[in-house]
């Protein structure tokens, strides 16, 4: 990670190539999953709790597909979503363990929470993690406007001001009554 004024480290720069990109075959590769999970539903009825595995997993492509694009562009919403997506996996990977029957439903839910849905899990885990300082960045002055100093008493006045709320230039606030 480096600051704002500084140039990124070629590990940086691999991980932003990188990493939406495999971010964007794991959600590929939910979708063949997606139809032959949706086309075994059917056999249930459409009021199934099976139903909610497939909705499941198309939020999880969903949310994969637009954390690609955060990543690449370092947007400040990367972090939460980051770690939303987490959880999304890690609850999918303990219902699929919970729900299975035993045999090989069981040992396939197994596979799958072990090699792909926790380890992505922690990944993105570790991207929230990684991501919290392009949510924290400076605010940007919008053009021909000086930025403001957050938290600072406007000049001219101590923190304490008997005048009210005071607007972005400093002026006092009129407050009309009823």
């Amino acid at each position: 990670m480096h600051a704002p004024g500084q140039a990124p480290t070629a590990r940086e720069t691999t991980i932003r190539r990188w990493l939406p990109i495999g971010l964007r075959t794991a959600a590929f590769l939910l979708l063949p999953w997606i139809v032959v999970l949706s086309l075994s539903v059917r056999r249930f009825g459409a009021r199934n709790l099976a139903n909610s595995w497939v909705w499941l997993d198309v939020m999880e492509v969903a949310a994969l597909l637009l954390l690609a694009a955060l990543v690449r562009r370092r947007h400040r919403a990367t972090s939460p979503l980051a770690a939303a997506t987490a959880v999304l996996l890690a609850m999918d990977a303990y219902f699929d363990i919970w729900s299975a029957h035993r045999g090989p439903d069981y040992l396939l839910a197994q596979v799958l929470a072990y090699c792909a849905e926790l380890p992505g899990a922690a990944v993105l885990a570790a991207l929230s993690w990684y991501a919290l300082p392009w949510a924290a960045a400076e605010p940007v002055a919008p053009p021909g406007r000086p930025p403001r100093n957050v938290g600072a008493a406007p000049s001219g006045r101590s923190g304490s001001s008997s005048r009210g709320p005071a607007d972005e230039a400093g002026q006092a606030l009129r407050i009309s009554g009823p």
